[in-house]
């Protein structure tokens, strides 16, 4: 009986033992964890040299990637933006800043929507004091149709930063009635990548 007892207090003990490193160990990584995640964040927010260009940064959401939008797309921002601060760092009044987007980079990346026929996003690359380094319009504003005439745009970013902008194009010979006239139908379709670069300044490449 002793034997028994004995027994089963060092497989409880050994039991135990074998419980703690295991928390012990789950433990230490969530601390490496949590410290090199830390380190990161430290590491990116320390590299912007202007206190009012982080605030001005820090007002706006992350643009979850990959993303796509085309010319009716509802854009939806739910912090509200101080058109002051925005003043600080881009001087067009109607460009208002929607999004930032991630970068491991030497630079910051924000998107802005200006208003025309339809909302037209810009994105625009910032060093680390807020100067603007690159700018691109990705769309032009000339979504919608007419009798013998359609047009859209789409857009799309990657993961890897890369912004591929869709330009579609229909067009119809047309009747005095400005009805299309069957087989003059004709599709142009051009690509365009804007990629970019590790110095924040931005490449277009038509296809």
């Amino acid at each position: 009986m002793r034997w028994i007892i004995a027994t089963f207090f060092i497989m409880t003990i050994v039991s135990c033992s074998q419980t703690n490193r295991k928390k012990e160990s789950v433990t230490s990584e969530n601390k490496e964890i949590t410290r090199k995640n830390t380190t990161v964040k430290d590491v990116t927010e320390n590299k912007v040299t202007n206190a009012e260009f982080q605030e001005f940064l820090n007002q706006l959401d992350f643009l979850e990637l990959p993303y796509e939008t085309n010319c009716f797309n509802d854009y939806k921002q739910d912090r509200e933006i101080s058109p002051e601060l925005t003043m600080k760092f881009n001087d067009n009044k109607l460009e208002y800043p929607y999004k930032k987007i991630a970068t491991t980079g030497k630079f910051k990346i924000v998107m802005y929507l200006a208003p025309a026929d339809v909302l037209l996003p810009i994105v625009k690359t910032y060093d680390m004091s807020g100067k603007i380094i690159d700018s691109e319009q990705l769309f032009w504003g000339y979504c919608g149709g007419e009798p013998g005439y359609y047009h859209s745009e789409h857009l799309q970013i990657n993961t890897s930063k890369l912004i591929t902008h869709i330009d579609s194009t229909w067009t119809h010979e047309v009747d005095t009635d400005y009805n299309e006239i069957k087989g003059t139908e004709k599709f142009e379709l051009k690509v365009i990548d804007f990629a970019i670069n590790s110095d924040g300044t931005i490449e277009k490449k038509e296809k």
